[in-house]
């Protein structure tokens, strides 16, 4: 065995040997592939049923049944925090509206018009970094029409707005949104990023807020981390490898 069937085993057994990174990798480049498609009717102050708790196809018997019945209570769940949110919304009680909302994405996190209300709620607890982090992920996710609101959270967070990142947002989606890493991150894009590239936990608000400032695509935000010293730090052993075998290059 020799040339680049060598070098091509040396970076596999490396990762089979290497803890859990190849698992890591595989599970980022699956979550970065697929993106939900802008939920239809997720207006701004509008909800409809989550297109992500559908029922069942294709299954038959008690796993149907089973799991038709648990995509039912989590719609059911997920309607009632929204519910109990906008009450408390309308009542002026934003700590405990945001808190349903967020209890609402946690079931469904790619649901538009909840990131967008908890902007909402966000701004009027004049919690400027969570609701731009809020907000950004709406238009992420395709929300229209909020580049107005976004330029306000950020002179009010003390930032410098960029109209480039409205526009690749604006851009991707009157594009048809072909390519998924063409798509501007959310928020969570950033923390599995964060966690899964330099193996460390949630990243505090700061510093998701700022890495979606910067980072227009979930390509740019992959490149800026991958180009990071916390990166270069904890794979310093697989940066050696191929630096030494020359896969790659």
């Amino acid at each position: 065995m020799d040339g680049w069937h060598l070098q091509l085993t040396k970076f596999f057994c490396f990762f089979l040997f290497t803890e859990r990174r190849f698992f890591y990798c595989l599970n980022l480049l699956i979550s970065l592939t697929i993106t939900p498609e802008p939920h239809p009717g997720n207006a701004m102050f509008g909800f409809r049923r989550s297109r992500k708790l559908q029922p069942s196809a294709g299954l038959e018997g008690r796993a149907a049944r089973e799991t038709d019945r648990w995509f039912a209570d989590a719609d059911r769940q997920f309607r009632a925090f929204v519910g109990a949110a906008g009450q408390a919304r309308d009542r002026g009680e934003f700590e405990a509206a945001a808190a349903g909302y967020r209890q609402a994405l946690a079931l469904d996190r790619t649901h538009v018009g909840g990131w967008a209300e908890l902007a909402y709620v966000l701004q009027e607890m004049a919690d400027w970094c969570g609701a731009e982090v809020a907000l950004r992920t709406a238009m992420a996710l395709g929300l229209r029409g909020g580049a107005a609101a976004l330029a306000f959270l950020v002179e009010k967070g003390g930032g410098v707005y960029a109209r480039a990142w409205t526009d690749q947002v604006e851009a991707y989606w009157r594009n048809g949104g072909d390519n998924r890493f063409d798509v501007p991150p959310t928020s969570r894009d950033v923390a599995d990023a964060i966690e899964l590239l330099c193996d460390r936990g949630e990243p505090d608000p700061a510093e998701i807020r700022e890495l979606m400032r910067a980072s227009p695509t979930r390509r740019a935000l992959i490149a800026r981390l991958l180009r990071g010293e916390e990166f270069r730090r904890y794979h310093a052993d697989l940066l050696r490898l191929i630096a030494e075998t020359g896969w790659g290059g």
